[in-house]
């Protein structure tokens, strides 16, 4: 998959998810960090892979364990899941208003404890945040099916219920979706996985 890059005012780098996915992969013969998933070779799921219940757990994260008025009858937004397709499985993110980010691959690998980096937190505090306001462009529903290939898949977790949305790579590639600028924060977060991967591996 080639690198994207969106305009929005200014030239943002969006990372590769092949790449991103590489290295998260623990190198040959050492030892993973404590905040670091064992990944399989392969890129599909493995019966043993912890992907699906750890996709579903934070699907189905309550609101009540985050601070949030549960008595407002608007939806109010705690936590986002982005799914990414990229062919050869799925790259999931999750991202929740106490600053705790994750992410899983299919293969079994990815990357839990964001939480305990400061810039993890921050990008994604500023997902969740941004993701408030495409609440309205969502639709309500039950549907935890993964995107089909090179589609995105958005799940806002509110106190109202989840928030689906469904978009096409290309459409974040040529810059026409109405998801860019949530797709560009969660962009950011990667970056920041990214980086905290990165300096694991050192």
């Amino acid at each position: 998959m080639k690198l994207i890059y969106i305009t929005l005012g200014f030239v943002i780098l969006v990372a590769a998810a092949f790449t991103l996915w590489k290295l998260l992969q623990s190198p040959s013969g050492q030892p993973q960090e404590k905040n670091q998933i064992d990944a399989q070779n392969s890129t599909q799921p493995q019966s043993d892979s912890p992907y699906f219940e750890l996709r579903s757990q934070a699907l189905q994260f309550p609101p009540d364990q985050f601070l949030i008025d549960l008595s407002s009858n608007a939806p109010i937004t705690y936590g986002v899941v982005m799914d990414w397709n990229v062919g050869k499985g799925i790259l999931t993110f999750a991202s929740f208003s106490s600053g705790d980010a994750s992410m899983y691959t299919s293969s079994g690998g990815g990357m839990i404890g964001g939480v305990g980096h400061d810039k993890v937190r921050v990008a994604a505090k500023g997902l969740v945040r941004k993701a408030q306001e495409y609440v309205a462009k969502a639709h309500r529903s039950d549907d935890i099916a993964t995107p089909s290939e090179d589609g995105i898949k958005f799940f806002i977790l509110t106190t109202q219920g989840r928030f689906v949305a469904n978009e096409e790579l290309e459409n974040f590639d040529d810059g026409t979706s109405e998801w860019l600028e949530l797709f560009v924060e969660a962009n950011k977060l990667i970056a920041e996985l990214r980086t905290v991967s990165e300096e694991n591996q050192k």
